[in-house]
């Protein structure tokens, strides 16, 4: 670190008290600055309490951009907790983690004894499902490593593969690295026994979910196909009412794939189902 750069640190740290502590913390722990974060607290005449509000955001604010130094700092030095959450959202480290993809610091956390359980307050997601939901697969799998519940549902009843089958705000765009990570991810989910044709409360499987799913049409082949070369039932109903299978549901919107389709799984397809989906290859031709 240059000369200068010290000293104008020198220079804030002698304002560090108060809400002025409060503040040049957290820009020091923003900025990823370890000698900054050490110095902010020894300038303070004291450590934090694990338990203040301070305490809680330098930990999450860390988690959320990566600064694994830093968060070894806080949490390894300073004694933190390393299960603090959100006020608002009780979103944990890990968990904020896990959604921006911060692997190591993904590990560290739970080396250092981070609940892999906890739930997020709006929709009840577990670290593992945050995971799954970007498609982060190392963290996916630091966490299935490390004891997380594969079978881990949220309050709609979905596992994490459900996630991985569901389109996420980003994967509109989704590049073919991204897409990789999304099938690594749901392969180690399958390696610790994550039941392919698990339901949801709305009785749908993620190869039913991914059928229904208007996804941009490279990645839903990719998807869906992946999960019926693991095994996923072809024939189970995704729309009950209609009587219609995720397969028939993602030939509607993929017409031009059906033969390729029944060519490769046709001992799976049943009689009745290969006859609507001649039907939809026709229409589509």
């Amino acid at each position: 670190m240059s000369e200068q750069t010290t000293a104008c640190r020198d220079v804030r740290l002698k304002e560090c008290v108060g809400d002025n502590m409060a503040m040049q913390l957290m820009a020091y722990v923003r900025d990823g600055d370890v000698a900054g974060v050490r110095e902010c607290l020894a300038s303070s005449g004291h450590g934090m309490e694990a338990s203040t509000q301070l305490a809680n955001d330098a930990v999450l604010l860390a988690s959320e951009l990566g600064h694994n130094a830093v968060l070894r700092v806080l949490v390894e030095e300073q004694g933190l907790s390393v299960d603090v959450a959100s006020v608002n959202t009780e979103l944990t480290g890990l968990m904020l983690a896990a959604i921006h993809g911060h692997s190591a610091w993904v590990r560290t956390l739970l080396c250092n004894g981070a609940n892999t359980e906890a739930q997020e307050l709006r929709s009840g997601r577990t670290a593992l499902l945050c995971a799954a939901e970007g498609g982060e697969h190392a963290c996916v799998r630091a966490l299935l490593e490390h004891g997380a519940n594969v079978q881990a549902r949220d309050r709609m009843g979905n596992s994490a593969l459900h996630y991985l089958a569901w389109p996420s705000l980003w994967d509109r765009s989704l590049n073919i690295p991204t897409v990789r990570n999304k099938l690594d991810a749901a392969h180690w989910l399958l390696q610790y026994e994550l039941p392919i044709d698990c339901v949801n409360t709305a009785d749908m499987t993620p190869l039913s979910l991914a059928g229904t799913t208007p996804w941009p049409c490279g990645i839903a082949r990719t998807m869906f196909e992946f999960l019926i070369r693991k095994g996923a039932d072809i024939n189970r109903d995704a729309d009950q009412a209609h009587a219609r299978t995720g397969l028939l549901c993602f030939a509607r919107q993929n017409p031009n794939h059906v033969e390729d389709i029944l060519i490769i799984h046709a001992s799976r397809v049943n009689h009745c189902h290969k006859v609507q989906l001649s039907r939809f290859h026709s229409a589509g031709s």
